[in-house]
Parts: C-alpha cells; sequence; structure tokens
C-alpha cells in the first residue's frame, strides 16, 4: 500500500519541496523519492540587513507556499512537515508571516529547534554506513546558520547552531565573536572527541562535491576542497556562472560556504569530507517513514488540510501589505 508524504524547507537563500510515496513491505516502510523543488529566494538578505522580510519578498514566499500546497493536493499527500530557518526566525514579522502562510493555504510552518535540526541530519545518512567505535561530525551550512551535530560511536551526543552562513558572511552580517565561538566549541571537540570525518549537507557541499568530481556518497580530503576555494575565489561571479555552469544564487555563495566548510574541518581536526547529498527535507521524510513508536513525540507530522484552501486563497497580498505598513 503506497502513501505519499511531504516536507518543507524555508531557508535563508532557497525554499524546498520533496515529495516521497511511502510503500509497506514486509521489512517496513519504504520511501521514493517523486518530487523535489528548489526555489531560489534570498529571504536573509532581507532578514539578515534590515531584520524584517519586505512585502515584496513575504509575498513571493507566500506565492511559493500556495504552489506548494496546489502541488501536495495534486500529488495526493496525506501528511507534510514544514519548517523555518534562521531568516523567518530572526526576522521581526518572521511570525506574522507564519500565520499568514497558515491563515491563506492552511499550511503550519514551525520555526526549526537546533535538536529538530540535529535529529533530521542524523536521520537523512543513516549511521550504518559508518565505521564503528568512531566520532563524526554533521554539518549543514545554511544562508544563516552553520549547525554542528556531533555523533559519539553512532549515537547523537551533541548539536549547537552558530550564526554562521554564507548570506551572512556575503552581505556582511556575520559576527566575528559567533565565528570565534564556532571555532573554540570545535577545538574541544577535536581535542575530546577526535572526529574522524566530517558529513556536510545544504546546496553548497553538493554542488561542491560536483565541482571537485566526486561520486555520490563517496569521500573528498580538505586539500581537494582549498584547492577548488582558492580557484573559485579568483574569479568573478560572473565567471563561476559561465565555466562551472552555476546558477546566480549560488555562485556569489559558495565562495563563503569553502571559506567555512575549510575553517570547519581545520578546527575540529578533519581532513575528510562525507557528502551524502542529502539534506533537512531527507531526514524528514525519513522520520515519517518510521512507525509512531519510534517516532520522536516532539515531532509534528501535519495532515493536509482540504478545506482551508480553495477559490479565496488567490486574493492579493494587499491586506497583508496594509497590515505591515
Amino acid at each position: 500500500m503506497y502513501h505519499n508524504v511531504a516536507a518543507i524547507d524555508i531557508g535563508s537563500n532557497a525554499v524546498r519541496l520533496l515529495i516521497a510515496s511511502v510503500r509497506d513491505t514486509p521489512s517496513g516502510l519504504v520511501s521514493k523519492k517523486d518530487v523535489l523543488l528548489r526555489i531560489p529566494l534570498r529571504l536573509g538578505d532581507d532578514s539578515f540587513n534590515t531584520g524584517t522580510i519586505s512585502p515584496s519578498l513575504a509575498k513571493w514566499l507566500l506565492n511559493v507556499m500556495k504552489a506548494f500546497y496546489h502541488l501536495m493536493r495534486v500529488q495526493q499527500v496525506q501528511s507534510y512537515m514544514a519548517f523555518a530557518g534562521s531568516a523567518l526566525r530572526e526576522a521581526n514579522n518572521g511570525e506574522a508571516i507564519l500565520q499568514a502562510i497558515k491563515d491563506k493555504t492552511g499550511l503550519f510552518v514551525k520555526p526549526l529547534t537546533v535538536n529538530e535540526e540535529a535529529l533530521f541530519l542524523y536521520e537523512s545518512y543513516t549511521s550504518e554506513k559508518l565505521l564503528p567505535h568512531r566520532n563524526y561530525l554533521y554539518v549543514d551550512l545554511g544562508g544563516g546558520t552553520t549547525e554542528i551535530v556531533l555523533l559519539v560511536n553512532g549515537a547523537l551526543s551533541d548539536a549547537r547552531r552558530f550564526n554562521v552562513g554564507t548570506v551572512r558572511q556575503l552581505i556582511g552580517k556575520e559576527s566575528k565573536q559567533e565565528r570565534k565561538a564556532m571555532i573554540d566549541y570545535l577545538t574541544v571537540i577535536k581535542e575530546t572527541h577526535a572526529p574522524v570525518a566530517l558529513i556536510a549537507t545544504g546546496g553548497n557541499i553538493n554542488k561542491i562535491a560536483r565541482l571537485i568530481k566526486t561520486t555520490r556518497d563517496k569521500a573528498f580530503t580538505l586539500r581537494s576542497l582549498q584547492l577548488l576555494y582558492n580557484k573559485l575565489r579568483q574569479i568573478s561571479v560572473e565567471g563561476r556562472m559561465s565555466l562551472f555552469d552555476l546558477a546566480p544564487d549560488r555562485a556569489d555563495v559558495i565562495v563563503p560556504a569553502c571559506d567555512i566548510f575549510i575553517q570547519v574541518a581545520k578546527a575540529a581536526g578533519i581532513t575528510k569530507f562525507i557528502v551524502p547529498t542529502r539534506g533537512l527535507v531527507d531526514g524528514m521524510i525519513k522520520i515519517m517513514t518510521k512507525p509512531q513508536k519510534q517516532a520522536s513525540s516532539q515531532i509534528i507530522v501535519e495532515p493536509i488540510v482540504q478545506e482551508v484552501f480553495n477559490e479565496i486563497i488567490d486574493e492579493s497580498w494587499q491586506e497583508y501589505d496594509e497590515e505591515q505598513d
């Protein structure tokens, strides 16, 4: 028997939707990706610069969520998870925007906590593929934050989030104190747990892995990343787009991404990267394929609310704009 589930991640640089079909087998629930969409919507530019999401970006986000809802209905999605990252968490009008999304589409989006993000990262890449009795770092680099999760002997041990991100660095809104706090934390991890590899997630590291020409789920070295970084930083954004076939919203942030990953690896004493090309939405789907008794009671899986979305929702954003003025 099949049923469809969905995961939504509203990040600082893009919004993602993953729809998967879940099948019941004798060995348990198995999921298969059906739809994966990424919409480049840089909410971090507004949030980190001014502390507020502009009406135009808020309207764009609402339209994206309307489109996601329509697609989820077409795909007969029965349940979903939706989370918002640092751009909406930190924006003065973030809560109002999330409420507007709920009112207009029926989709409930929850601000992502540190522990939830750690769980999704852990679930996105099974520890069965890792060496037993070894320690690893999961690192999820976004536009606004870097999430660092320590895995000790196959179990989640610690999770920290730092306001160090590609968009923050690009627009000059990263705090030196925050970067130092992250480096200091990693230095302690190096001394106390000596992680053997860095499991890296996020859109930038996926592109980096492709540019290094590593294969899916394979490892590359810190040295390879440093060589790529030195090459990319000497080329203009337009040149990166042309030479490496990068989208505009990736060509500018990939250099800060290299810089952050290099600093993280050096501070933690790691020379090996593993890039599973999976991320938060994959972890959400994994949680939804688990039997209820195994899933965390703190994770909320929402059903699709069929009655909320109707023709009235297609009204303009003017009402919301006026509320913000």
